[in-house]
């Protein structure tokens, strides 16, 4: 499977080990930087230094890098976007449509956020069992059945999503594969790829449904109930929160260096 996002890989590194709810709370955090990052500089010294650390982890890097091209039509309307309709330097004119200089570092600059967001996202869901997101989730959530929010459907629900990620996955590879076999083209022109992801999209729709369906028969059959759902209490040590602490100083050192570049 050459999807990478959305699979968890096993290992003893010093982000496995660490607590989920801190890990979920840097991660929350590093997710609000990005935001507030301002210069296409930063988010390249970000994407070498995570790719630096998923390295040494032993992380697929090189796969998060190549499941980014499901997504090349968001980035690059995000580009093209920008190009036309951020005013500034003409550079180019195609027909009414002006591309101008300052359109182009917008779009790129959107277009680096996305694939930063994205990078993270696949590393968090590699470090972090679904379990363990669970847990972490029941746990920060666990204050809000006060005011009775459903905490309980609310945990279940991201749950059952993130499993459902890796299965969307192999899915969607086996209908594919099952679909060139009988002459589909996925490499051809527009046209034909169109055509040929028409015949992926119903099939992978009713096959979901159908997975859905199943799950729901076992849940109701075994009696589960999301009010009634316990997960198993994980300590918080010490370590926890130096590498938590060492996280967040990380994350203060390349905002103060957006902003030093921004000068």
């Amino acid at each position: 499977m050459d999807f990478a996002f959305g699979n968890y890989i096993e290992g003893k590194s010093i982000i496995h080990r660490m607590n989920p709810i801190l890990k979920l709370l840097l991660f929350f955090i590093i997710f609000i930087m990005i935001l507030l990052i301002k210069h296409i500089y930063t988010y390249l010294i970000i994407l070498f230094l995570v790719s630096i650390i998923g390295v040494i982890l032993k992380l697929p890097v090189s796969k998060l890098f190549y499941s980014i091209r499901y997504f090349i039509w968001l980035l690059i309307f995000t580009v093209f976007f920008n190009f036309f309709m951020v005013p500034g330097k003409i550079i180019f004119t195609f027909y009414r449509l002006n591309g101008t200089y300052e359109g182009l570092l917008t779009g790129t600059y959107y277009g680096l956020r996305i694939i930063v967001i994205m990078f993270f996202a696949g590393v968090f869901a590699m470090v972090t069992s679904p379990e363990e997101l669970e847990y972490s989730i029941v746990t920060l959530l666990k204050p809000l059945s006060i005011f009775k929010f459903p905490v309980g459907e609310t945990s279940l629900m991201f749950s059952l999503t993130l499993r459902f990620v890796p299965i969307i996955s192999e899915e969607t590879r086996r209908i594919i594969t099952a679909q060139s076999l009988r002459g589909a083209k996925f490499n051809g022109n527009l046209v034909e790829r169109i055509k040929a992801l028409s015949t992926v999209l119903i099939p992978l729709i009713y096959s979901l449904f159908k997975r859905v369906d199943e799950i729901a028969n076992v849940m109701e059959s075994k009696f589960v109930d999301p009010h009634k759902i316990v997960v198993e209490t994980r300590k918080i040590k010490g370590i926890d929160f130096v590498y938590f602490f060492t996280g967040n100083l990380l994350i203060f050192m390349l905002f103060l260096a957006d902003r030093i570049i921004g000068r």
